[in-house]
């Protein structure tokens, strides 16, 4: 192959792929978010979970082990864009209206409430091996990449009253939709 023919076959296999993934990226979306309404500035695509949590404060105290961990009310929170679930001001499907994402997201029930997943994210789903689990409602467990943490740090999978088969029959419509997009 001579050389005037090697440049422009190597701009088309390197360049045109990462232009041609780069159209597709969104525009970073801007919103106040969490207890102290702080303006965020995120990446549209890291929403991965939007589910009731409690919001939490902690009221320090001058002697060691005597802080105070106060429950709020639960209130819709978004993870991914922090390290934190963020509470949002908005119903879930608001926010995802909002930033553009309704269409990527399934909508699934935890133990504490309605929950919306990105289907794209799930890694694996499992019925419940705890019969503690079991008894409390729970039909499976949804495990999601990146992995989802609690207010501890520890990966968590969410519990979900719907079946491992109804779970995956929600996200494989969604998966197939995102897919055509």
């Amino acid at each position: 192959m001579e050389l005037k023919y090697a440049t422009p076959i190597l701009f088309a296999a390197l360049i045109m792929p990462v232009a041609a993934h780069a159209a597709k990226l969104p525009p970073l979306a801007t919103m106040k978010l969490g207890e102290n309404q702080i303006t965020y500035i995120f990446d549209p695509n890291k929403v991965t979970v939007i589910a009731p949590t409690y919001s939490l404060t902690l009221a320090l105290k001058p002697v060691r082990g005597n802080s105070e961990v106060n429950r709020g009310q639960l209130t819709p929170h978004v993870w991914g864009i922090a390290e934190i679930p963020l509470s949002i001001n908005d119903t879930p499907e608001n926010f995802l209206r909002e930033i553009q994402l309704d269409t990527k997201f399934i909508t699934l029930h935890s133990l504490s409430g309605e929950l919306h997943i990105r289907a794209s994210r799930i890694k694996y789903i499992i019925e419940p091996p705890l019969q503690a689990d079991r008894e409390r409602g729970a039909k499976a467990l949804v495990y999601l990449q990146p992995g989802v943490v609690d207010w501890s740090g520890v990966p968590r999978p969410w519990l979900v009253t719907e079946t491992p088969d109804q779970v995956k029959a929600l996200a494989d419509e969604k998966r197939i939709q995102e897919d055509g997009e």
